[in-house]
């Protein structure tokens, strides 16, 4: 949680946004990058199951993709 508290802090000294999908996220192929999928019976179908790595996103452009695993 620190370490997510010093991030948070450098992100705002560099104008970034912080792409942090949350659980049962729908999933968006412009922010994210689907690392694999499990079984899940509390998640839908292709949502966020768990977020493996945030991603970075600088105005509008995304600098790097938040890592997921997926429900199927």
């Amino acid at each position: 949680e620190k370490k997510i508290k010093t991030i948070k802090e450098l992100s705002e000294k560099l104008s970034l946004v912080l792409l942090i999908p949350q659980k049962n996220d729908r999933f968006n192929a412009l922010e994210h990058t689907a690392q694999s999928e499990e079984e899940s019976s509390d998640v839908d179908r292709g949502r966020v199951m768990k977020v493996v790595s945030i991603g970075i996103k600088d105005s509008d452009v995304v600098k790097q993709k938040a890592k997921v695993i997926l429900s199927k």
